[in-house]
């Protein structure tokens, strides 16, 4: 029973998350394919909590709150848990 609940939990943080960013862009099947592997291989839950259109907008998004850009690209390059890039280039951050 123990698993039932984590798992209902688990898949309402994810629906929660792809209601989150269908506002921003269209997520296909592709997508919620990425994000399931994603959070399975990090072993995290997929609850987003921002979105990104690219990595400009990722940058122009940290730098807006005093991060450098080398910090912001030190930050997207080895928190890989937390960040992920779409193969259509949208990026994700996920509740850590």
């Amino acid at each position: 029973m123990e698993g039932l609940r984590y798992l209902n939990k688990l898949m309402s943080g994810f629906i929660i998350s792809i209601n989150y960013i269908s506002k921003y862009m269209e997520v296909t099947d592709e997508h919620v394919d990425e994000i399931i592997r994603h959070c399975s291989r990090y072993k995290i839950k997929p609850k987003v909590c921002a979105w990104y259109k690219d990595i400009d907008d990722f940058y122009a998004d940290w730098m807006k709150i005093g991060y450098s850009k080398e910090t912001a690209d030190r930050l997207f390059t080895h928190c890989k848990e937390e960040f992920q890039q779409l193969k259509n280039g949208n990026i994700i951050r996920y509740e850590i």
